[in-house]
């Protein structure tokens, strides 16, 4: 793809087996923080649920008074970000108006079709697009076509139902739009969002999902669930790809296209079912016995401990796992189902806190944690590894529930333990753990707020641990996102 060439500090390589990757090219490396790029969106949408509160050019909230009286489908925070799509909507516009008929009739998704149109009109008007700075990487639609797909995996009805859309849109758009393109075209174009859209966050004080973005340079970049890079709205309908770690030259850059933080089969299975691949990351084909996954998922023996972890084969069902402490034998339906009886529980957790039950979600975790935790009681003699991903999960929503119903000083000891927990399983520089120090340091000041501890050389110490953990926060969204962006700007404000 060409458009690397505009990145200096990367360069492609392609494999027969593992296809095309982005490795480092400086011959230096590069440090843990370095934008390794930027890159403008080719084209993205706000989601439809957000229509009318967010900008359709940077993200920002948006001003209800500045939006398309014709198809009420677009609304900007000011009047130079609608110049700035107003070469794309003038020829979208007449469209959008019957955008519902559209999804009525053919079955698509709203916001795929809405995407595929603006697709089509930044194609056809790439010649009237703004020029972007210079650090940043602009792309083509050419670019966009160069893109993996899997639409052949989708299967029939998706097929049959966006190829009805294709149909549709290619109808309603004037030739000079449509110039030499197909509904196959088009159906592959769905494929290619399908597989390589990203879903970006709003720029505003608590970010959301609100967008879904093509980005043709990053989706050069290949999954691993152990990844050395993130990628974050930057801000202006880009995104900034940071390193995590020093990364040496000729060494790949990766981004999770999923949350990490769970078993090896999840998140395999995850991957197969929305990326159409089978993950070989060193982390996946690592041995089980030496890699993090034993303990994401681990199984521990109630007589040895923490340290006895037991160990087996995913793959061999018939084999029995063995304690490496003791030795002992269990089978791998007892250890399965052992943690399927835990993530049933968590399960029912969830649904109570949807509920704002907050009260019963308590209840219900603490069950789990009676059970299945470090020290807990029960026939099988097991427990779950402190850092299994179901207890943190566990305790993160416990601390929430605690703070909501007025139990904060259960909720700053659930908050420290999630952080020691996680500490042997997440990266430091992620954006879970930015995300775990931010809640400490919350829940420190709600409890001196209300005056939780009142010995004065106490009250002191918590102030400088409410402090320590916003600026570990601060150190943390700084590797991970861009210096302006709302988190990092959040964070600094509660240091101040």
């Amino acid at each position: 793809m060409s458009v690397v060439s505009s990145v200096p500090r990367l360069r492609l390589v392609t494999d027969p087996n593992k296809g095309r990757s982005l490795v480092v090219a400086s011959p230096e490396g590069v440090v843990a923080g370095t934008i390794l790029f930027s890159e403008k969106a080719y084209a993205g949408v706000v989601l439809s649920e957000f229509n009318g509160a967010i900008c359709n050019v940077c993200y920002k909230a948006a001003d209800p008074d500045i939006c398309c009286d014709d198809c009420s489908e677009v609304t900007y925070c000011s009047d130079a970000c609608q110049s700035l799509l107003q070469h794309v909507h003038d020829l979208e516009c007449p469209v959008l108006e019957d955008i519902d008929i559209m999804v009525k009739k053919s079955g698509t998704d709203r916001d795929l079709l809405r995407l595929l149109l603006r697709l089509l009109c930044t194609r056809a008007s790439e010649a009237a697009r703004p020029t972007s700075s210079s650090d940043v990487v602009a792309t083509t639609f050419e670019h966009v076509r160069e893109m993996v797909h899997a639409t052949h995996l989708l299967g029939d009805a998706w097929n049959t139902s966006v190829a009805s859309g294709a149909a549709m849109l290619l109808a309603a758009l004037p030739s000079s739009v449509t110039a030499s393109l197909t509904v196959d075209d088009v159906v592959e174009l769905a494929g290619r969002i399908n597989e390589n859209s990203y879903s970006v966050d709003s720029w505003t004080g608590q970010p959301m999902v609100t967008a879904v973005c093509m980005f043709p340079l990053a989706g050069l970049v290949n999954h691993a669930c152990d990844p050395n890079c993130t990628w974050s709205n930057a801000g202006d309908s880009t995104i900034a790809v940071k390193a995590t770690r020093f990364i040496p030259c000729g060494e790949e850059i990766s981004l999770t296209y999923i949350d990490t933080n769970r078993s090896r089969d999840v998140r395999q299975a995850d991957l197969a079912a929305t990326k159409h691949f089978d993950c070989r990351c060193a982390r996946c084909t690592e041995p089980l016995a030496t890699s993090v996954d034993l303990r994401v998922d681990g199984v521990c023996c109630a007589s040895c401990g923490v340290d006895g972890l037991f160990v087996g084969s995913l793959e061999d069902k018939t084999t029995p796992w063995a304690c490496k402490g003791c030795g002992r034998s269990v089978s791998a339906d007892a250890i399965e189902q052992f943690k399927v009886e835990a993530a049933a529980l968590l399960a029912r957790a969830d649904a109570a806190y949807a509920k704002r039950q907050y009260k019963e979600t308590t209840d219900v975790l603490d069950d789990l944690r009676e059970h299945y935790d470090v020290h807990s009681t029960n026939v099988a003699d097991l427990f779950l590894h402190p850092s299994h991903y179901i207890l943190t999960k566990a305790l993160r929503v416990l601390a929430d529930c605690n703070t909501k119903i007025g139990n904060i000083e259960t909720a700053y000891a659930n908050r420290k333990d999630v952080i020691a927990r996680l500490a042997s399983v997440v990266p430091q520089y992620s954006f879970l753990m930015g995300n775990c120090y931010f809640d400490l340091g919350d829940i420190l000041a709600i409890c001196l707020k209300h005056h939780v501890w009142k010995d004065d050389a106490e009250v002191a110490a918590k102030r400088a641990e409410a402090d320590a953990a916003f600026a570990t926060c601060v150190d943390i969204r700084t590797i991970c996102f861009v210096a302006e962006h709302p988190l990092v700007v959040e964070a600094r404000k509660r240091l101040a």
